[in-house]
Parts: C-alpha cells; structure tokens; sequence
C-alpha cells in the first residue's frame, strides 16, 4: 500500500493534532476518514486504510486529542463535542483537498460512537457512515462507587487519572494483535475523572442518534463483543432510518483485527460500492 503522509492541525483551543493521510492507489472515487478507538490511536488501522485506499479512497485519519501523537493530557477532554469538533477540522481540510468527492465517515469503539454522534449533528457533510462495535452502551457495567468517584474528582480535581483498563484478550483471537496490543507505547490504560463523566452522558445519549443520522449507515458488530454491547449495536440499526447491520458470529471487539477480518473488509467494502455516494452540501 501506499506510504501515509503525516501532518497536524491545530484544534479550536489550541491543541495540535495528528493525522494521517494515505492517497487514493488509483483514480479517487471518494474520500474515507477513520476514527480509532479509545486509548489507541490511527496508526492500528494501517491494514483498514490500504484496503479502502486500493479501492480508489482517499484516506484520513485522526489521533483524538489526548491519544496518539496528539496533545492534550492523556485520556482527557471536557465534553464529547470536542471530539466531534477535532474531527470537523480533519473533514473540512479533506473535503478542501478532494472538492466535489462524497465523504465515507468510519469509526471504531468510541470512533464509532463519535462518527454516529456527528452523522446525526452534520449529516449534510457526509455521504454515508459506518460504524464499527459502537460504544453505544458497555457489557460490563460501571460499578455505582467508581461513577459517584468520577462525579466527584470531575468536580475537585477533573484532570485526576483514573484507570480504564482494557483486557488485550477481548480484542481478537489474533495473538499478534493481542501482543502488539500490549507493546504498543502508545496505548495508554487511564482516562480522566472530567472525560469518564462526559463519556458517561455521551452514552446515555447516544440512542437518540438514530433517528437524527438522514444518510446511509451500516454497523459492523462482532456478536461475541465482550466490550460494546451487539444488542446495543442491533437496535440502534432498528431504529435508524436507513441503517444496515451486519453482525459477525464468535468474534471479539476488535473486528476490523480478527482473525477473520477479511470477511469485514469485503463486507464494507461491498456496502460501499452498492451505497449511492452523493456529495453532500457545505
């Protein structure tokens, strides 16, 4: 695949932040940008961006502020809009480099969840969305003493680390992936008191995006997903207006890294070619 160029943008209040781009390997057809996971960054989806790159997407990703090569204290932001701000800045200078192409917004995870959440608040923008394994709503749920926790640090002392461990092994059957998974210096395991209360509320909200996302959505689940509830990801597709689901028996949370992923990058791929990609307005 072609090499990713790397640059930075500069966020609202200041912050860089990173991002890849990897060029269309043949005539564009529309461009593609990718939202990584919490804790991870774009980097994990090099494989991702050379299947859609081969198929004529001109690739972006972005390093969510507080992960990655970006700035900002690690696991940190003060409300959920941020994120989708940091990723408008990405969107406008890639639609400025391909004017005239649909966009394709992909997200994993928490990606996931910030790629429905702005389908639904600038679906103008876009063309279509796709959202893998959503953080729509957790299998395991948050015991009520670390929440009232958060609540309180949030108030005193919001930047407090507090940990947000996740088990390498409910990511893939793939050992390599679970291995590079744990040697990976950029992944981090913390998120702060201020960015678990606002990912709390982001969550609770995020039902309410289905009715609100006008364009194509397709969600990719793993149904043996121990992190992001596939129930959670199933019902949203119910209810969102013109929305695909395609679940994946046996695999874990990380599907765009199992080890039968190449049946998801043909399944997205197909859903893309068979999507009517129309340009979407400023």
């Amino acid at each position: 695949m072609t090499h990713a160029d790397e640059n930075f943008l500069c966020s609202a209040d200041g912050l860089r932040l990173f991002f890849r781009h990897w060029p269309a390997q043949k005539t564009i057809r529309f461009v593609a940008l990718i939202a990584h996971g919490m804790a991870e960054h774009s980097g994990r989806y090099e494989e991702l961006a050379g299947i859609l790159s081969a198929d004529g997407a001109d690739v972006w990703a972005i390093d969510h502020r507080g992960h990655g090569h970006s700035e900002g204290r690690r696991g940190d932001f003060r409300s959920f809009q941020e994120y989708l701000d940091d990723l408008d800045l990405l969107i406008d200078h890639a639609r400025v480099k391909n004017p005239g192409l649909p966009v394709v917004l992909i997200g994993h995870s928490l990606g996931g969840l910030i790629v429905l959440a702005y389908a639904a608040q600038h679906g103008n923008k876009l063309a279509a969305v796709i959202a893998s394994a959503p953080a729509l709503e957790l299998v395991q749920k948050i015991p009520a003493l670390k929440i009232r926790v958060a609540e309180i640090l949030s108030g005193i002392v919001p930047t407090t680390h507090l940990p947000n461990v996740v088990m390498p092994g409910f990511l893939s059957h793939d050992p390599t992936v679970v291995n590079d998974y744990k040697t990976d210096p950029l992944i981090f395991s913390v998120i702060t008191a201020r960015a678990a209360v606002a990912l709390r509320a982001a969550l609770a909200h995020s039902a309410a995006y289905a009715e609100q996302i006008t364009i194509p959505c397709l969600i990719l689940q793993g149904e043996s997903d121990p992190i992001c509830s596939p129930n959670a990801s199933q019902q949203f597709a119910r209810h969102c207006k013109q929305a695909d689901y395609r679940g994946y028996p046996g695999f874990f949370h990380e599907i765009f890294n199992e080890t039968g992923r190449q049946k998801v990058f043909d399944d997205l791929m197909a859903w893309v070619d068979n999507t009517p990609l129309k340009k979407r307005s400023c």
